[in-house]
């Protein structure tokens, strides 16, 4: 008997059980002779019929490793992979997804309707997830409501959990292009110049733009570089995204690589040396901060608060406190030795990707998405914002505070770079990019500053002979070409 003659029965049935409420319905009659409690039931059992009817009692359960586990990687294990647990949650296997996180137990074999997991991402227990509000689609809701419910098997010996691997297209330039330059630092000292580049590190010097060397190796486009405070060393960052990030540690002068050091899941977007030179900092997409000893490679701790991208990091003068800013809008004041989140600066109203910090570390300038910078005051449990500018016409992408404290330079994907008055944000020279400047850095003198581009150029804008000389003096702000 097909699916629709089943249907036409029951309700045939129903309406020859003396029902009022289903026959009122049924002939039209005054709604106040209609019971709805009735009509509820009925649709229920209407219901429940139907998926029956419809769903072959030999149908096979779903699989953990060919239907639910793809479904969860797509979707949840951003929050709540083996690095990334939020909640204590992992679903990285079937073993810690069984475990569950601080609420409990996800799942309960054969209860659905008792199972933690289940009723988030109906909606049914708060809050409801995934946590960004893209709601499951109701078939992949359905796989693990019968996964659930059919005892929520695990994966068979033999059965490996379905993992999907992306397929790049090889696309071939039809012109020469230039790598981006997506980082850049001067060494202490102000002779050397550092270039992050695409799949290397480009030495140049700062004076006469010559290319003294070349690092290579790197897995991607580097996205961060920093000199240690003794000029010896470079880290260089980055990584594959979605895979891992690589952070690289070189002997300048030997152009040895050092340590190769893979500890975060996603891409890393900076690299800080602690004053003392003894620990880099490094921040990347997988919401991480990670600590690393120089001399072995090794992790020291890893700071855990923010809930999205980390962008930026900076160390205050006496390395006691790390400041990072991320695309959860907030900056983070960490304290270095407990790996401790001090407080958070919050009153960004979009993501972040830039911050900087004045040469006293008592202040912090971020910027991001929604255009603005603000500056915050550094205090020992809290900060006050005490200034806040509009300051381009899209995101800002980059900021770098001059180390005699006069200055604020950023960049913005409206391809302009602006040079401020730190002291009240007033806009002292504004020059027009060709492209995105990706990377903006002060020389240590301060008389100039350096400005890496997404089309693979740079250029060095000087202030001037001497920190004290004023910006906008006769010929100060003329760019010199690379």
């Amino acid at each position: 008997m097909g699916t629709l003659r089943k249907i036409t029965k029951i309700v045939h049935i129903f309406a020859q059980s003396g029902n009022p409420s289903f026959h009122a319905a049924a002939t039209h009659q005054p709604a106040k002779l209609f019971n709805n409690n009735h009509l509820f039931r009925f649709t229920a059992k209407l219901a429940l019929f139907v998926t029956f009817a419809s769903t072959p009692a030999w149908a096979a359960p779903p699989s953990f490793a060919k239907d639910v586990a793809p479904i969860l990687a797509a979707n949840c294990a951003g929050c709540h992979s083996g690095n990334v647990k939020m909640g204590k949650f992992d679903l990285g296997s079937f073993e810690t997804l069984r475990t569950g996180g601080h609420s409990g137990p996800a799942i309960i074999p054969g209860k659905s309707g008792e199972s933690l997991l289940y009723l988030r991402i109906t909606g049914a227990a708060l809050p409801s997830m995934p946590l960004n509000g893209n709601k499951l689609a109701d078939a992949e809701i359905e796989t693990i409501r019968q996964w659930i419910d059919a005892g929520a098997q695990p994966p068979a010996a033999a059965e490996a959990v379905a993992t999907t691997t992306p397929a790049i297209p090889d696309i071939k330039p039809r012109a020469a292009v230039k790598a981006l330059v997506g980082a850049l630092a001067y060494r202490p000292d102000g002779k050397l110049l550092a270039l992050g580049s695409f799949k290397e590190v480009r030495l140049v010097d700062p004076q006469t733009r010559q290319l003294l060397a070349t690092l290579p190796g790197e897995a991607e486009d580097v996205r961060a570089v920093a000199f240690s405070p003794d000029g010896k060393l470079l880290a260089a960052a980055g990584g594959l995204p979605g895979r891992g990030g690589e952070l690289r540690i070189w002997d300048v002068e030997k152009r040895a690589l050092l340590h190769t050091i893979a500890g975060h899941a996603d891409c890393i977007y900076a690299v800080e040396f602690a004053p003392d030179g003894a620990s880099v900092a490094t921040a990347s997409y997988d919401k991480l901060i990670k600590l690393w000893n120089v001399a072995t490679g090794k992790e020291i701790r890893t700071l855990k608060d923010h809930i999205d991208a980390v962008y930026a990091l900076a160390f205050t003068p006496d390395g006691q406190r790390l400041v990072s800013a991320s695309a959860d809008r907030g900056v983070k004041v960490w304290d270095v030795a407990s790996g401790e989140r001090l407080y958070t600066l919050s009153e960004s109203t979009d993501g972040l990707n830039a911050l900087a910090l004045d040469p006293s570390g008592k202040r912090v300038a971020a910027g991001g998405l929604d255009r603005t910078i603000r500056i915050w005051s550094l205090d020992q449990k809290s900060g006050v914002l005490l200034q806040s500018l509009i300051a381009h016409e899209d995101a800002i992408l980059q900021l770098a505070w001059s180390p005699g404290g006069q200055y604020l330079v950023s960049s913005s994907a409206d391809k302009e770079v602006k040079l401020f008055n730190a002291a009240d944000l007033s806009v002292l020279k504004t020059w027009r990019q060709p492209d995105w400047a990706l990377s903006l850095k002060f020389s240590p003198d301060g008389n100039t500053f350096a400005v890496g581009r997404f089309d693979g150029s740079f250029e060095v804008y000087p202030l001037g002979p001497a920190p004290g000389r004023d910006a906008l003096g006769t010929g100060a702000l003329s760019p010199a070409s690379r």
